[in-house]
């Protein structure tokens, strides 16, 4: 008989460079429970509100699968659920189990360039 181990609740927080709530982002949460079973793939859109999900202890990687236009992918994040329903991303205590991904805005540089003189 496998034990069922109770579910924690994490609140998954898409934002820009400012804090504000960044809409249309795809994500993706995959990982293990503590007995080492995988968890069916989650998958949703960012938007203005906090997604939140129930985990059972284990560990979990959310991943941007794509950015919103203007926006660079955001690395993705490990987090792990502890059997006290502590929320940890590097070896820290996430605060009210909300884990925030941060985008940047894509950057293009501009230039010109004078071939006839050689100079920028």
């Amino acid at each position: 008989m496998v034990d069922q181990l109770k579910k924690y609740k994490v609140s998954i927080n898409k934002t820009d460079a400012q804090n504000s709530p960044l809409k249309g982002a795809k994500l993706r949460i995959t990982g293990n429970n503590m007995q080492n079973q995988a968890i069916n793939p989650i998958e949703f859109t960012s938007s203005a509100e906090l997604a939140k999900y129930e985990f059972e202890p284990g560990t979990y990687t959310l991943t941007e699968v794509e950015a919103p236009q203007g926006y660079q992918v955001a690395n993705s994040i490990e987090f792990k659920v502890k059997k006290d329903g502590q929320i940890i991303v590097n070896q820290q205590v996430i605060e009210n189990s909300t884990i925030t991904m941060v985008d940047e805005m894509t950057s293009i540089k501009v230039g010109k360039y004078d071939i006839e003189n050689n100079v920028a």
